[in-house]
């Protein structure tokens, strides 16, 4: 049984929009109700619905992830057999899509709950209850990783080969993105071009106070764009105003941006006569945002409204300790992966010739650590994994707390 207590709130990064990937091994038999199973992660909000399973295993031996009481996604066929596995779990909390990877393949698809749990948890190794009921998970867990985001396939791919995923582009135009449009006020948004007429793709090249723009949304009063963010990116810009096509018959437009339904941003009233408006607005963190273009209360004759050069910046850092008071970086390492298929043959081996065979002890993926005791309960470096108490308890070692 492991337990490792963060200082951190993991909810806040686990109860919304993140990736979660592991080694693990064990061979315990959960539950198949949920809220009663051990786990990875996560927590049980008794009498209520606040709640996340992440890397629950039930019954049969099978791992998955569920958002409150929706059935979410499990593996296929048991993760239970006392080898090592990669398992990788991704929610996406505005569409509920969750996803369960083992060994570095798409395993599962199910839409479970959407929406932010905000219910606190702060450990991994077992799953938390605000009812006191606590379910551990019984095995070993090595290289843990937490992401604010939905990994790609090719990421948790990678990953599971004990690489780093790929970083989103250092800048993404809005247009290259699969927005949402809800509504135009004049034909459809147009992609790359100013709003035009009213049949799709017969706009101009998007044009404010002279300056051509190759990229951007070309919208109409009253206009609404939904961008997915998933926690990506850290920067929203771009140059807004009236196109120059709809100039020589006024016009007037507010803009306004929302970050997960709260509006971050309102030019007020921008005029076919006003100087080009750009912003630079600080996304970090957010999974939605709405781009909307109101009429400015006149009607909306003439009102081309250019979202010009929209982009978003990139979170750069793709790996790193996760900081309880950091909201950029994506991951926590835990530990360091070593060749599972060595270590497998090792911890026969090591095991056999200390007289310990069958027992399962916490980071025996390591044996270049000196056994301590009777020579089967491991030294933990712990400037692998933080500041740590080490203690005996059952027969095995339960590391905890520590710090990340």
């Amino acid at each position: 049984m492991i337990t490792l207590a963060t200082a951190s709130n993991l909810a806040a990064r686990l109860g919304g929009t993140a990736t979660l990937t592991a080694w693990i091994k064990t061979t315990q038999v959960g539950s198949a109700v949920t809220w009663q199973a051990p786990g990875l992660t996560g927590v049980e909000e008794t009498g209520g619905g606040n709640d996340i399973f992440w890397g629950w295993i039930d019954n049969t031996g099978r791992i998955g992830l569920q958002a409150s009481d929706t059935a979410g996604a499990k593996s296929t066929n048991p993760v239970n057999d006392g080898q090592w596995h990669h398992v990788a779990f991704s929610r996406d909390s505005v569409t509920g899509v969750v996803k369960v990877y083992v060994d570095g393949v798409l395993n599962s698809t199910a839409t479970s709950a959407t929406g932010v749990k905000t219910t606190p948890f702060a450990s991994l190794g077992r799953i938390e209850d605000t009812g006191g009921t606590i379910d551990y998970f019984a095995g070993t867990m090595d290289d843990v990783r937490i992401y604010n985001r939905v990994l790609a396939d090719a990421e948790v791919s990678t990953i599971k080969n004990i690489g780093q995923p790929v970083s989103p582009p250092a800048t993404t135009y809005v247009s290259d993105l699969p927005y949402q449009a809800i509504s135009n006020g004049w034909g459809p948004v147009e992609k790359d071009k100013s709003n035009g007429e009213q049949a799709g793709g017969d706009g101009k090249q998007i044009s404010l106070g002279g300056t051509k723009y190759a990229k951007g949304l070309g919208t109409h009063a009253n206009s609404e764009v939904v961008v997915n963010l998933n926690g990506q990116y850290t920067s929203f810009l771009a140059d807004l105003g009236i196109d120059d096509e709809a100039r020589a018959f006024g016009g007037s437009v507010v803009f306004q941006v929302y970050l997960d339904d709260l509006k971050v941003f309102d030019s007020g009233l921008i005029t076919s006569a006003s100087a080009i408006r750009s912003i630079n607005i600080d996304v970090t963190g957010h999974n939605k945002m709405q781009l909307i273009a109101t009429d400015g209360g006149d009607g909306a004759t003439a009102d081309h409204a250019d979202w010009a050069n929209a982009r978003l910046l990139g979170v750069t850092q793709s790996a790193g300790l996760m900081s309880g008071s950091s909201t950029t970086l994506k991951t926590a390492t835990v530990s360091v992966p070593a060749t599972r298929a060595q270590n497998n043959d090792n911890d026969k081996n090591h095991n056999a010739s200390h007289g310990c065979e069958g027992r399962d002890n916490v980071g025996d993926r390591h044996h270049d650590q000196q056994d301590r005791e009777d020579g089967c309960e491991e030294e933990i470096n712990a400037s692998q994994i933080g500041s740590m108490r080490k203690q005996k308890a059952h027969g095995n070692l339960r590391r905890g707390p520590v710090f990340l």
